[in-house]
């Protein structure tokens, strides 16, 4: 019988180094049949179930296996990792201790108990821990790379760096240690080396919990609605792989609020909150979304309730600036002011802090200093990525070669009679938002935000069936081309709503496809906003967008880039029908807003109705930097407030003076 059992482990090894786990699986339970209390085919088992995610199982096996024999260290260690991955952290460091005990010389053991720390935010006792590991062997590249993510954890990232360099330096294929530098190179803002970090720890494992969330944390710090979508699936997998775990649950929150789904990412965050009460990004992300949906005060109690458990987090200034009524204590201004003065060695964390800051000391007329902070932001933004506005120069005066009044006149009745769409076009910051919130406050029109599904569909056709970008490949488009690209925009417009009359898309930059907008939906309404030039791109200045404006965080670029939009939607005014587009001037909403929102309701053919005047009382998500002014009836605080900045705003004016005033519409 002895000799039977031992050739039966000896296939089921063979089996399971082959991977074929379903075979070993059934080799081992004949073991057991036999004898209900072999340690080797109950640890065995124990580590097949636990690696293909049946960890009660697992856990039950490998306690059967100890009762039976305590004195095995291993199979503390086993079960140990069964525990760490149930998130059953408190057991499994009690177990890892055991194991310690049993063999003190493993590295292992060590190992598995400093993690164990780690994930309970125990750094202190998880770096003593893996210190010891790595005393036991200093070229264990597990145990260099878990000590890398226990430093990080303690601030020090230079030294996680360089201790998972050594990792590397061990073992190149150290998935663990790849995973850490992706994120070390995604802190210091090397998108393009992190990238390829962490992609390639992906082909060596694709299910590594570490890699994928680091991916994601990548993909969301880029802004992109595909990199976002794709970020969404990486955290849903996650969210699967790890359900307790507050880190796939903040970063599919996170993801949500990148694809316009603040309810669903406010759940996410609940749940972050659920799993580690103490979660302080969860608790400033469920804010974030929160300020989007208008409920600035349990936004605010939250921040605050954030602010007694990590006092030096940005997010919780930069939304304490956005809900409060009052000004900040001076502690807040002082703890604001010592992390911006840091944000040398910090940029990526401070994000939006040196923007919110600028317009909260605006607010109280201190312009200078404002503007020192917002040339702060704008130049760590700036930095952050390449961009050339010849390439923008040469884009516009193409659409504009194409789009002339031949290829119009060549191209009549295309397209599909739809009225559906309201395309709500201009410069950001223009009144596009409020605009917007006017329009879907009427009850046969729903808002459905700033939609990328036109640029997307048509810069892919382009692309995909003649291999060159927009707009020269539209001069071989057919009817049954601008058809098709009807049908599949209206598609994507009524996921947003099925029922309404009217759906708002308020992608400000459509304003590059108005001459396609005609030749596809020619009975589609547009409204173009218009603001005082110098106000407009002050205003965009003053923000740190969610997408990524290149143009926008560089004075001198901001204002030729206003001068190819005004250039260009001249160039409409003089190739499209005249009542194509309604043109609305911000400062006339403010100086007459019944007057005004009359005539645009009036515009999209429908009946007057008294809540167009309440709109600030709409509990629509407003994923825009004018999320807070919308929530606010119509004030005129903003107009003709680049005044106040005198000086500072020269090498704009001096741009946007090349403007001919005579012919300037704009």
């Amino acid at each position: 019988m002895k000799n039977k059992i031992q050739a039966m482990l000896q296939e089921g090894m063979v089996h399971f180094q082959a991977g074929q786990l379903q075979k070993s699986e059934a080799v081992f339970q004949g073991i057991l049949k036999i004898d209900p209390r072999n340690i080797n085919a109950l640890q065995l088992l124990g580590v097949i179930y636990s690696r293909v995610g049946r960890f009660l199982e697992g856990e039950r096996m490998f306690r059967k296996a100890i009762k039976n024999n305590d004195r095995i260290p291993q199979l503390y260690y086993n079960l140990g990792n069964n525990l760490d991955a149930q998130g059953k952290l408190a057991e499994a460091i009690e177990i890892f201790r055991s194991a310690v005990k049993l063999e003190p010389g493993n590295e292992w053991h060590h190992s598995g108990l400093g993690l164990a720390y780690l994930k309970l935010n125990r750094v202190n006792e998880a770096l003593a821990t893996l210190r010891r590991a790595l005393e036991i062997n200093q070229n264990n590249p597990t145990v260099l790379s878990n000590l890398a993510n226990a430093l990080w954890r303690d601030g020090k990232e230079n030294e996680a760096a360089a201790m998972a360099e050594r990792a590397l330096s061990i073992n190149p294929r150290s998935v663990d240690a790849l995973a850490l530098l992706g994120g070390f190179n995604l802190f210091k803002g090397e998108a393009a080396k992190a990238e390829e970090q962490l992609r390639f720890a992906l082909t060596l494992d694709p299910n590594h919990f570490e890699s994928l969330n680091n991916l994601a944390v990548f993909l969301l710090s880029r802004a992109v609605p595909d990199d976002s979508k794709e970020a969404l699936t990486i955290c849903g997998r996650l969210v699967k792989q790890s359900p307790k775990s507050p880190d796939a649950h903040f970063n599919l929150g996170r993801a949500l609020q990148e694809t316009d789904n603040d309810i669903e990412a406010i759940s996410a965050f609940r749940r972050v909150v659920q799993l580690h009460p103490t979660h302080v990004e969860a608790l400033a992300g469920l804010a974030n979304s929160l300020i989007f949906l208008g409920q600035f005060d349990e936004a605010h109690s939250l921040l605050q309730q954030a602010k007694i458990i990590d006092p030096s987090l940005p997010d919780i200034y930069t939304g304490l600036l956005q809900t409060s009524k009052s000004d900040l204590p001076e502690t807040d201004i002082r703890m604001i002011e010592q992390l911006l003065d840091l944000s040398g060695s910090k940029s990526l964390q401070i994000k939006s802090l040196p923007f919110e800051y600028a317009k909260y000391l605006e607010r109280r007329g201190e312009y200078v200093k404002g503007f020192r902070y917002l040339a702060m932001g704008n130049g760590l933004k700036r930095r952050s990525y390449e961009y050339s506005l010849e390439e923008d120069r040469v884009l516009f005066d193409r659409i504009k070669s194409v789009f002339n009044h031949e290829y119009f006149e060549q191209r009549k009745g295309t397209g599909i009679q739809d009225e559906a769409p309201i395309f709500i076009i201009g410069m950001p910051r223009s009144g596009t938002t409020l605009i917007e919130q006017i329009i879907s406050s009427h009850s046969q029109v729903y808002g459905a935000g700033e939609l990328p599904d036109l640029s997307l569909l048509i810069t892919s056709k382009c692309k995909s069936e003649l291999g060159h970008k927009y707009p020269d490949p539209v001069t071989q488009f057919t009817n049954s081309d601008f058809s098709e690209l009807s049908n599949q925009y209206l598609c994507a417009l009524r996921e947003k709503s099925a029922d309404s009359k009217y759906i708002t898309d308020k992608m400000p930059h459509n304003f590059l496809y108005l001459g396609m907008i005609w030749l596809m939906l020619p009975r589609a309404k547009v409204i173009h906003c218009r603001r005082n030039s110098i106000d407009t791109c002050l205003s965009i200045f003053k923000q740190d967008f969610r997408s990524l404006h290149k143009y926008a965080y560089d004075l001198e670029e901001l204002g030729e880039y206003y001068l190819l939009y005004r250039d260009l939607l001249e160039h409409w005014r003089q190739v499209l029908p005249e009542s194509f587009v309604h043109e609305v001037n911000y400062e006339d909403i403010i100086a007459d807003q019944e007057g005004i929102s009359r005539r645009l309701v009036q515009f999209c053919e429908l009946p007057w109705e008294e809540g167009c005047l309440q709109f600030h009382t709409s509990a629509r998500t407003v994923k825009t930097a004018s999320v807070t002014q919308v929530r606010k009836k119509i004030y005129g605080d903003s107009v003709d407030l680049w005044q106040r900045y005198g000086i500072q705003l020269d090498p704009l004016i001096r741009i946007l003076g090349k403007m001919d005033q005579s012919t300037c519409t704009i």
